[in-house]
């Protein structure tokens, strides 16, 4: 009677998983979402630090910095930092001729 499990050596000749060892390009997305993760809980950390959370009347008064300034800039170089990351990652590599 043959075992429904299949034996090791079958497993080694034949993977299930076409595909799934770590390339650059993975380690690439990891990092662009940490990079995310980090610019907005920053960006979260000074929203919470302001005494009115957020205002746009703050956000629109180009006068003086305020702590809008900084969450905005935060939010938006972490989607600009984060997004280069992910297509550097993605690029393919010229192979010089």
């Amino acid at each position: 009677m043959r075992s429904p499990v299949p034996s090791r050596r079958k497993l080694k000749s034949s993977p299930c998983f076409h595909g799934t060892e770590a390339d650059p390009a993975r380690a690439h997305t990891i990092v662009a979402a940490l990079v995310l993760l980090w610019c907005w809980g920053t960006a979260l950390l000074v929203a919470l630090n302001d005494i009115d959370f957020f205002s746009l009347h703050d956000l629109f008064d180009t006068a003086h910095p305020h702590h809008e300034h900084i969450v905005v800039a935060l939010g938006i170089g972490g989607l600009v930092a984060s997004g280069i990351i992910f297509l550097w990652g993605r690029r393919v590599p010229v192979l010089a001729a």
